[in-house]
């Protein structure tokens, strides 16, 4: 796949795909699989419901993008961040129009996440995996 295709695809389907999965989950549209799909929560604050001023949010959130951006430069192929960037734009989108982020996935004791979460944490595993064990 044409790298710049990808550099499209990768983060707008994952942004896509969360804001489908947003919406159903808010009109009571996803099936309960256990209680998979049991409770939907708006998340005001960051990981883990940490509250932040929101000039510190602010702040870091336009740190965070201006990284993921300047390391996408630096390494054009780099899929991991493009999962991490995919999973940013859609949590933002939801602190911009509902100033919360939507939450819709219920497992174990871990606190309610959504598919943005899972694509953050992969990409962000993904790429620690990739720099621990680079040869660069």
């Amino acid at each position: 796949m044409n790298k710049l295709l990808r550099a499209f695809l990768v983060p707008i389907s994952i942004l896509v795909f969360d804001q489908i999965f947003k919406f159903l989950a808010t009109k009571n549209l996803l099936p309960q699989v256990g209680s998979f799909f049991e409770t939907i929560s708006c998340n005001s604050g960051i990981a883990f419901s940490i509250q932040l001023p929101t000039s510190a949010f602010i702040v870091l959130w336009l740190l965070s993008i201006a990284v993921i951006v300047y390391l996408l430069k630096l390494e054009k192929n780099n899929l991991a961040l493009l999962f991490i960037l995919g999973g940013a734009i859609s949590n933002i989108i939801d602190r911009i129009f509902d100033g919360c982020v939507t939450d819709y996935i219920t497992l174990l004791n871990i606190p309610t996440f959504n598919f943005a979460d899972v694509a953050i944490t992969l990409g962000a595993s993904w790429f620690v995996i990739r720099v621990l064990f680079s040869k660069k």
